[in-house]
């Protein structure tokens, strides 16, 4: 058999570029019959004849079996933009590779076409791994991504999402989708509890990811995906063709996606219920701990009026707003009810009752002298956890 590769003086790793160059430069030296060149052109620059060429090559000849396959740039239809929505089945297949010197090629065709073990052309393998049923969306998407145009909106992806993936054999980005929305609940629920705007922020990033950004780009993740599946599957499987087609159609496996969903079913009740014993004490830490600092500013800010009150009018008193000594105590809204006694000396406290946190209380309390400080007890069973209470407050046992 002809080693093209040897005529052109290239060696099977040569890319397409370099073959047209070598080509042209051999027309235009003249030392090769024209028909020969033309027959170079058309076995060595169309990939799956190039493809069925050097798997023929390296059959007849032992010193290239085990020479390394150049990558290929498999696209899925590489006929004329008339057939672009035929039928898979109607694509006819491209010319066979030779197996005979190019002048004797005519005479010894049907004999070595009925000898040869031909790949299958780009057309029956992405056909074979994206399916019967879905191959006339999916190779006319990946055609026009191959032509640089924009990715349509995939419906299937969205309401699919990971268990998309999982069935078209994309398990990197199906195992990614499905983590995603466990960080997002672990991350907002963190963020609930520390400021609601930053986990509202992040639960509308994942749903624009989700929703909108997801679908777009994912006739363009699995364009890239197949490509590179076809090409490692056909450098493997190069001389086993009937093989190289089984293994392709088990890439689209419905079950997988079944058996997915089955998976996370099964896992996500004990998963929640983990997540929830750890992120549910967080939260009601925070809120503790919220409602005691914001107590005591309230509180805090009472001791102003109530300083000017007694210096003025030597009694305090909240119920009367038009009694003497009045002090409004309205604005201390994390408490369920305010109490305030001093003397004629000034002596004397202002209580906020239960702070809605196991029935604690906080005082502060007020010498003659005018000196405040805050103390904090609880009459329930719960103690009061002292990283919780502000700085100034103390707790009473």
């Amino acid at each position: 058999m002809v080693n093209l590769y040897q005529l052109l003086g290239l060696d099977m790793q040569a890319s397409s570029a370099d073959i047209q160059a070598a080509i042209d430069a051999q027309k235009a030296l003249g030392h090769f019959n024209p028909e020969v060149l033309d027959k170079a052109s058309a076995w060595l620059l169309d990939a799956p004849t190039r493809a069925r060429y050097d798997a023929q090559l390296r059959a007849s000849d032992a010193n290239l079996a085990n020479e390394a396959i150049p990558a290929l740039d498999i696209s899925p239809r590489h006929t004329t933009p008339t057939v672009m929505t035929a039928k898979p089945a109607s694509i006819q297949q491209p010319p066979p590779a030779p197996t005979a010197e190019p002048h004797a090629h005519v005479q010894e065709q049907g004999a070595a076409n009925a000898a040869a073990q031909t790949l299958p052309d780009g057309q029956e393998l992405f056909t074979a791994l994206v399916g019967e049923s879905k191959a006339d969306y999916y190779l006319t998407e990946f055609d026009a991504l191959a032509a640089g145009k924009k990715s349509r909106y995939n419906w299937a992806a969205l309401l699919g999402g990971s268990y998309w993936f999982a069935a078209r054999g994309m398990w990197g980005m199906a195992l990614l989708t499905l983590s995603i929305p466990l960080l997002v609940l672990v991350l907002g629920g963190v963020l609930a509890a520390v400021m609601r705007a930053g986990a509202l922020a992040v639960v509308a990033l994942w749903l624009l990811w989700r929703v909108v950004w997801m679908p777009l780009k994912a006739n363009q993740y699995y364009f890239k995906f197949a490509q590179k599946r076809v090409k490692s599957i056909v450098r493997q499987y190069s001389k086993q063709p009937a093989r190289m087609m089984r293994i392709l159609r088990g890439t689209t496996n419905m079950a997988a996606a079944i058996g997915l969903f089955a998976g996370v079913c099964t896992l996500s009740v004990p998963l929640m219920g983990i997540l929830a014993a750890i992120s549910l004490p967080m939260y009601q830490n925070y809120v503790s701990k919220a409602q005691y600092h914001k107590a005591f500013e309230e509180l805090s800010a009472l001791k102003t009026p109530i300083d000017e009150v007694l210096h003025n009018n030597g009694k305090v008193q909240i119920s009367n707003p038009s009694g003497a000594g009045y002090v409004n105590v309205n604005g201390v809204t994390k408490l369920d009810a305010i109490e305030a006694e001093f003397d004629v000396v000034g002596a004397g406290y202002v209580l906020g009752h239960d702070l809605s946190n196991h029935n604690v209380q906080m005082r502060l309390v007020r010498d003659s002298a005018g000196l405040w400080q805050c103390e904090m007890f609880t009459s329930g069973s719960n103690p009061i956890r002292k990283r919780d209470v502000p700085t100034a407050c103390t707790v009473v046992e």
